[in-house]
């Protein structure tokens, strides 16, 4: 992994690579919570670059959390922005030459199917990791389950009106992918609108904001019991279907026990920038698979693209830096 890295570090502009955390933080009351936005031209700011929703002071970004009178979300203590030039580029490739498997395109080949290519519509993406999910009872009048939670994309959607603002709606097509410890749930509403978030696939779901409230009750996935961390994809794309204004993707990680949630915030909290936030997580061993995806996702997004294809891998799987 240490030359994996090393090899990384050379592929990646130094200037994004080594770029130190936001000094300033915003959306959160963590004070060692680690954000960073790696866009291609480097910036100077020392505050992330996201617009924060009215009133509640949360990033206009995907969140999670639980359905409730107290619909707050689990704020990420890790909030990196990646660049999608990169990662679009390789992901058309992938998606227009199957038969390539040599570069890796950073994303489940089930949402690369589902990518819109305009160069109109605006592109996101974003690793989060979570705290430890607050389990609290379904609030459905049939399932009292408290492993469930919420996919919530209120704030991006609704992204510019105010939290008071008179009762508006709009419809997504979002879906989750490579899950690791998520099901499918709440599947059967007959109204496909209202429905859990679907796996592996995307499907139109509706979001209310209404008296400074989010709704309605749809968007959930389900925790498998007794795992280590939870890790998935989600997706959106708000629009037309086929013709959609923007799209976001996420990848999440969630510990599953409070150890290693303390763990993982030592980690971040000893981190300066993405390379070494990356090189730290590789050491806690009980997130090698997500830490994984999440280095596939960042070298894709940063290491610059080329054309024809790639003979060198971006996996860490690579056995020395002269692979790479």
């Amino acid at each position: 992994m240490a030359d994996y890295l090393d090899g990384l570090r050379a592929r990646i502009p130094e200037e994004i690579g080594m770029k130190r955390r936001n000094a300033v933080l915003s959306g959160t009351f963590d004070d060692d919570a680690f954000q960073i936005a790696l866009t291609e031209k480097d910036d100077e700011e020392d505050v992330i670059n996201l617009e924060l929703f009215d009133q509640l002071g949360y990033h206009c970004v995907p969140h999670l959390g639980v359905y409730g009178d107290n619909y707050d979300p689990f704020v990420p203590f890790v909030l990196v922005k990646l660049p999608t030039e990169n990662l679009f580029k390789r992901a058309q490739r992938a998606r227009d030459h199957p038969e390539s498997q040599q570069d890796i395109e950073g994303l489940p080949a089930s949402l690369v199917s589902r990518l819109d290519h305009n160069p109109l519509v605006l592109n996101d993406c974003f690793v989060m990791i979570h705290p430890r999910p607050i389990r609290s009872e379904c609030q459905h009048l049939t399932c009292s389950e408290t492993n469930e939670i919420n996919l919530m994309f209120h704030t991006w959607v609704f992204q510019g009106m105010k939290l008071d603002s008179e009762e508006t709606c709009n419809v997504i097509h979002v879906g989750a992918f490579e899950c690791e410890g998520i099901f499918p749930t709440h599947m059967e509403a007959q109204d496909e609108a209202y429905r859990g978030t679907p796996i592996e696939e995307t499907g139109p779901r509706l979001l209310i904001l209404h008296f400074s409230k989010f709704s309605p009750l749809n968007n959930q996935i389900k925790m498998a019991d007794d795992v280590p961390y939870y890790s998935f994809f989600s997706f959106a794309q708000l629009g037309p279907l086929f013709h959609p204004t923007k799209q976001v993707i996420t990848f999440h990680l969630l510990p599953g026990s409070d150890e290693l949630e303390s763990t993982l915030r030592d980690v971040v909290r000893r981190s300066s920038s993405v390379l070494d936030l990356l090189e730290k997580l590789s050491s806690v061993s009980e997130i090698s698979s997500p830490v994984e995806t999440i280095h596939r996702l960042v070298a894709s997004s940063l290491v610059p693209f080329s054309d024809p294809f790639e003979e060198i891998p971006l996996t860490s799987s690579s056995s020395s830096s002269s692979d790479l």
